[in-house]
């Protein structure tokens, strides 16, 4: 048996393989800086949308409790009523005098533009209210009150109670929507509306 044939017994039948093995280079090679960047990369894209998948399965839209809104939005209604028809539309050449006059019509134009946005809130969250629901809120015994005090005389007096007691239970409904609101713009809306009516009660 010459030399060459005893080197081949010898060998390991495997060495092609390991030697095949150890030749190839690794996919990743943590040394080079630019694929280490590029891995990194594209582990935190990877990250960055199944994070975004999770969050938009759990979060959604935020939980509204619609039963307070709506009240709130009623009330609303009721003082936009009062401060666009003082005495309702069957009464006529009522004379609030120039300090009252201004007052309701500021707390119209506030309170008007306050109920818009919250109609527009609740429809932006899947929410959409009847002109028929907004108007459960409107009073007959208040308009009747104003309707007796203008024959008495004392119309000024009445409409000015009236309001402030509106507005005053405006205030309660406000901070009790707030404190059962979770979703943040809804918070930021009720909370801007809180102190805005804060206002209109020390102006009248």
């Amino acid at each position: 048996m010459d030399q060459n044939n005893i080197n081949n017994l010898n060998s390991n039948p495997y060495d092609f393989i390991l030697n095949n093995s150890k030749s190839k280079n690794p996919i990743f090679n943590f040394s080079n800086k630019r694929q280490l960047f590029i891995l990194l990369s594209v582990g935190l894209i990877f990250f960055i949308i199944i994070f975004a998948v999770i969050n938009s399965i759990f979060a959604g839209k935020p939980a509204i409790d619609i039963n307070s809104y709506t009240r709130t939005i009623q009330i609303e209604q009721e003082i936009v009523h009062l401060t666009s028809e003082p005495g309702t539309s069957t009464l006529t050449g009522v004379n609030l005098g120039y300090d009252l006059t201004n007052s309701n019509s500021t707390i119209n134009l506030v309170i008007n533009s306050q109920e818009q946005q919250l109609l527009a809130y609740l429809k932006q969250n899947g929410y959409s209210l009847s002109q028929s629901t907004v108007n459960l809120g409107l009073n007959t015994s208040v308009d009747n009150a104003l309707v007796a005090a203008y024959g008495n005389g004392n119309f000024n007096t009445v409409f000015q109670q009236e309001l402030l007691s509106q507005l005053n239970y405006y205030q309660q409904s406000l901070n009790t929507t707030f404190k059962l609101s979770t979703g943040i713009n809804g918070k930021k809306l009720l909370s801007q509306f809180y102190a805005q009516n804060t206002q209109l009660i020390k102006i009248l």
